[in-house]
Order: structure tokens, then C-alpha cells, then sequence
């Protein structure tokens, strides 16, 4: 096999902080992806890592930014928000401009709306890449590359293990996005959540099989996609339970 290590980071918005404390506690186990694949929030967190920076560092990146202000109202009609400030933040902060320049070698997941179909990116130009993988569907307005529009890669593919499939010895895949049993009434806000993630985890269940280890924090389900204001509790939280995964798993 070319990598000891393949790890695939899923989308889920704020829950996606529960990444950078899985790389955290996987670093402390001597566990180094040697290749990421990512999709969505999974894609930020990914490019930032293979560009050499600490988990700890990306959290900080993030503390220290109020998101919203990094979202601007847009009047384009099929998203509500522009990205631009985030946009200019990650172009700020990346060292590598192109996929060809990170330490650790990644591919991104993203929705071609023109063709309606996965795209996996690998070569060339950093940012565009993450900004359509990144560009959550009626949220964020649909990121153009070379003409061609595109979307979260979550839409389609939100465990994107493929890109490292006959490529690794072993595979982590790492989903922030647990469904709970619901018994109580759903408020329309609730309704709205609950309908995307059992979205989202249709279209990846079948990517489990392909993960030697399968990391889903559980406690994640109290947290909205949308509640950036928690990055450091959903950052622990993605860190204690990795931790605790890892000291009951033997020879990993």
C-alpha cells in the first residue's frame, strides 16, 4: 500500500470542530494520517492540517474569528449568504496555495450542480476546491469553478472514502453527524435539522465498511449545524471520545 494511514473527515457544519480534537487525540495515540480525504467542514479542517498546522492552532484560528461576520447577506437567489470574508481568512491563512504544496496529501469532495455528481479534487488551486465543498446548499450561495457551478460534496457524498480506497493499509473515517432516536415533538427548527442529517447519513452509510476504525461521537447530537458559539465544547468533545475509543481498541 503507497500510505500507512487514510483519514476521511466528513461535512457537518459547527459539529465539524469535533475533527480537529479527533486529529488531536489521534496525534497523542502516535497516529499520523498520512492522507486525508474531506468533504465540507471536513474539507476546511482537512486542508488546514495538511498544511502543517496543529490541531490546536486550527481551533485557535477560529475562536479568535466571529464566523458570522465572515458570512455576508447575498441577493443571489439560491443562497442567503455569500462567503467572502471566509474565503479571504483561509486565503490568509493557508501556507500552500495548491494541493501540490501541502505536507500532507489531500482530496477534496464536491457537488457538480451542472452535472449533479461527486467531483473529487487533488491538483492545482487550494482554495476553490474547499470553497465549493464548503458551500452548503441553500445556506451558502453555490461556488464556481472554470463555469461550472458547485456545492457542499456532503450533498452527495458525505463520507468520501473513496479517493483512498487500495491506497491505505488502514482507514479512519470520522462522521459528526449522529442521528438520536427522537420521541419528543419536533419544533420546525428541529424538523428542518433532523431531515438534512438523515440526509447526510443515507448517502454514507455504505462507505462504513470500507473504515478499519469508524469514529461517530455521539454527544454530538446536541449541537445544531449552525452553533459555532460551542467550537471548543464539540472540539472536546470529538478529542474525549476518540481518546476513550482508542484506549479500549488494542493494536490500533
Amino acid at each position: 500500500m503507497e500510505y500507512k494511514n487514510g483519514i476521511v473527515l466528513s461535512g457537518g457544519g459547527a459539529r465539524g470542530f469535533a475533527h480537529i480534537g479527533v486529529l488531536k487525540a489521534l496525534e497523542e495515540a502516535g497516529i499520523y494520517p498520512d492522507v486525508i480525504s474531506g468533504v465540507s467542514a471536513g474539507a476546511i479542517a482537512g486542508v488546514l492540517y495538511a498544511d502543517g498546522y496543529h490541531p490546536d492552532e486550527i481551533l485557535e484560528i477560529f475562536i479568535r474569528i466571529d464566523i458570522y461576520k465572515l458570512l455576508h447577506f447575498n441577493t443571489f437567489h439560491v443562497g442567503l449568504l455569500k462567503p467572502d470574508g471566509l474565503q479571504k481568512t483561509l486565503q490568509k491563512v493557508l501556507r500552500a496555495k495548491t494541493f501540490e504544496e501541502l505536507k500532507i496529501p489531500l482530496t477534496i469532495a464536491a457537488t457538480n450542480l451542472n452535472l449533479a455528481q461527486i467531483e473529487y479534487f487533488d491538483k492545482g488551486a487550494l482554495i476553490d476546491p474547499v470553497m465549493a465543498s464548503a458551500s452548503f446548499p441553500l445556506v451558502l450561495r453555490p461556488h464556481q469553478i472554470n463555469g461550472t457551478y458547485y456545492v457542499d460534496g456532503g450533498l452527495m457524498n458525505n463520507l468520501p472514502v473513496q479517493p483512498l480506497l487500495g491506497y491505505c493499509e488502514k482507514i479512519i473515517g470520522v462522521y459528526v453527524n449522529p442521528v438520536k432516536v427522537q420521541t419528543k415533538s419536533l419544533s420546525t427548527r428541529n424538523v428542518a435539522d433532523r431531515i438534512v442529517h438523515i440526509g447526510l447519513r443515507a448517502n454514507m452509510l455504505h462507505n462504513i465498511a470500507h473504515c478499519d476504525i469508524f469514529i461517530e461521537p455521539p454527544e454530538l447530537v446536541n449541537f445544531h449545524l449552525f452553533k459555532v458559539s460551542a467550537a471548543r465544547k464539540i472540539f472536546d468533545i470529538g478529542y474525549t471520545y476518540t481518546k476513550d475509543l482508542l484506549s479500549k481498541k488494542a493494536g490500533i
